[in-house]
């Protein structure tokens, strides 16, 4: 299959701010929202453009996920959020969690109207908290949950902003090429190639920081509250969280429809290594598409 530009989609937002989404599959495609994380938007995350030409993305070698999802039959959408990507901050500046809820709370409205209902909704590193959240409290648009890499800690409870600070316009800082570079913790996971790939390309679509403010909407995250399917996957060796705490997640999940996957020998960013994002997509779709009458 080779490598395509996704399809942008502007939706709008609740409040009028406008979303960017990407857009990749065939169009009878069984649909699929991919949230990515904290500091990297869509673009590099989930349809990374390794060469030139580019490599296949759904190649053994590629590293493009909207490319290998496509490949197996999968309609893809990934959201910008705000300040990230194809999405411009708002005039507040700050992306906080409660505005990304709403934003893909808006992004699922458009897909209902294009006959998308219910899509099963993946979140990556901090994206997994989004996840969660609508999943906790709007259980009814999405069919199934897959948190991958979250970064939920029952033990970490963020303090609000004053309303000071939050009133103050967010500083100006930059994304660096070592900070794209600090996910690779294995050494020779990935190749140099595709990690300068990534690099280019998360510098190319967010050069500024994202300024994130209002985190104590996170403390909100409680795997009590998600009564939806759920898988919890992520990396034996990821720095963002151990095992020990995607246990935790893992129990305190109340729905009893849930499996929990770890892909050994792997950080943070499972889906841009090679041998590792087919298992990682593999554990994935065998989760998902149980609703499509597979086994």
């Amino acid at each position: 299959m080779a490598t395509t530009e996704p399809e942008k989609i502007v939706v709008s937002a609740h409040d009028g701010h406008e979303i960017s989404l990407w857009k990749k599959g065939p169009a009878n495609g069984k649909p699929i929202v991919l949230l990515h994380g904290r500091t990297w938007s869509a673009r590099p995350v989930w349809d990374l453009q390794v060469g030139s030409p580019p490599r296949d993305g759904a190649s053994y070698l590629g590293a493009n996920t909207m490319d290998l999802m496509a490949s197996r039959g999968w309609l893809v959408f990934a959201p910008d959020f705000r300040g990230l990507g194809g999405t411009k901050r708002d005039e507040e500046g700050w992306t906080t969690p409660n505005k990304c809820v709403s934003d893909v709370l808006a992004v699922l409205d458009y897909l209902a109207k294009e006959g998308h209902q219910k899509p099963p909704l993946v979140g990556w590193s901090q994206g997994a908290l989004i996840a969660q959240l609508i999943a906790q409290k709007h259980a009814d648009r999405i069919s199934q949950l897959v948190l991958y890499g979250s970064i939920f800690d029952k033990d970490v409870v963020y303090s609000p902003p004053s309303k000071e600070d939050y009133n103050k316009p967010p500083p100006y800082i930059a994304n660096t090429m070592e900070g794209a570079m600090e996910d690779w913790t294995v050494p020779g996971i990935i190749d140099d190639e595709a990690a300068q790939a990534f690099g280019d390309e998360a510098l190319k679509w967010d050069p500024r920081k994202v300024s994130w403010s209002k985190l104590d909407e996170f403390n909100a995250c409680r795997g009590e509250d998600v009564h939806v399917p759920t898988l919890v996957i992520h990396g034996e060796k990821d720095t963002y969280t151990s095992i020990e705490k995607q246990k935790e997640l893992f129990l305190s999940i109340a729905s009893m429809d849930k499996a929990w996957r770890i892909i050994p020998g792997c950080d943070h960013p499972v889906h841009l290594y090679p041998a590792q994002r087919l298992l990682w997509l593999s554990s994935i779709t065998s989760f998902l598409e149980r609703d499509h009458g597979k086994n």
